[in-house]
């Protein structure tokens, strides 16, 4: 059991009353709500040993061992949301986070995601065929029309696309739907000063790449420019480089953990869900997707060593 981590992945935590216009997060399981938050880090603090990145690092690299199963809490995509809603959460329990920025984001960018999902927010037209490879009669008020928006192939097919590709499909698909694919300002992620912020309150930053493509796809020297790009960024801002890569939507093979090895980083963590044991592959770090309900933290600990 000393040697167990439970490294938790959250996105976003969105206000109680914001959920319903945010419902594409809470679909594909990348939102919670602010009171299921605070449930679950009460939840972490009661159960867990509460780990920060160097003290999850070592206990999985086996240079330390605990007396009880561990909790490492992460943060994908570097949300405004971290700092301004999951941190004074996270500062009374006395516990440190770790936040993975995908640092296009930091000079003004947007994650191809989220301007997919704010296209689906802003919809002004709720029905009609979508045309593609795959030609289907949507209807945006039909809950499995909406999940297939959402995770369905047409999205995954624009987040494997090119960057050029994937504006020409926010193009079509902004005119179809009658949307704007800008994402919600003023703030909608992290800034510069905000990672400083963090960083000096004890939190680790790590990479999520610069622009957030699936590493897997790229060529090997595009993706040395993603994963030293970041890497560069996050040292000039911190003035220390980042340890930990998370990998964009958690894909990644053997090739890939390579270069991120080649690249600096200490350790690497990906979206396979089960629990983290010392011992195991440092590029390759088991994570658990954070679900939006309140007794997700006690259905971990009641599983225990969990598969």
């Amino acid at each position: 059991m000393a040697s167990l981590v439970h490294v938790l992945c959250y996105h976003r935590v969105v206000a109680d009353d914001e959920c319903r216009e945010n419902l594409p997060y809470f679909l594909r399981g990348t939102a919670v709500a602010h009171a299921v938050f605070r449930q679950q880090i009460r939840d972490v603090h009661e159960h867990f040993e509460c780990l920060d990145e160097r003290r999850a690092l070592d206990v999985l690299s086996g240079a330390e061992e605990l007396e009880r199963p561990g909790c490492w809490i992460t943060f994908d995509d570097a949300y405004a949301e971290v700092i301004h809603a999951a941190a004074p959460i996270l500062d009374d329990a006395g516990m440190r986070a770790s936040v993975f920025v995908s640092t296009a984001v930091l000079g003004g960018g947007a994650l191809p995601a989220d301007r997919w999902y704010a296209t689906l927010n802003t919809a002004t037209r709720r029905r009609g065929t979508l045309v593609g490879p795959q030609p289907w009669q949507y209807d945006l008020d039909d809950p499995n029309s909406l999940r297939r928006f959402v995770d369905g192939p047409e999205k995954r097919r624009f987040l494997r696309s090119s960057q050029s590709d994937q504006e020409e499909t926010l193009r079509r698909l902004a005119a179809e739907l009658d949307a704007d694919s800008t994402v919600p300002g003023p703030q909608f992620y992290l800034d510069a000063a905000d990672i400083r912020d963090l960083s000096r309150r004890g939190w680790s930053i790590g990479s999520h790449t610069v622009s957030h493509p699936i590493l897997v796809d790229l060529a090997g020297e595009a993706q040395r420019r993603e994963l030293d790009g970041s890497w560069a960024c996050i040292k000039e801002i911190l003035g220390c480089a980042p340890r930990t890569l998370a990998y964009p939507d958690g894909a990644w093979d053997e090739a890939t953990a390579n270069r991120v090895r080649e690249s600096g980083y200490d350790a690497a963590v990906t979206l396979v869900p089960r629990v983290a044991r010392a011992g195991g592959s440092m590029f390759a770090i088991p994570r658990i997707l954070a679900r939006n309900n309140p007794e997700f933290v006690r259905t971990l600990s009641s599983l225990g060593s969990g598969s």
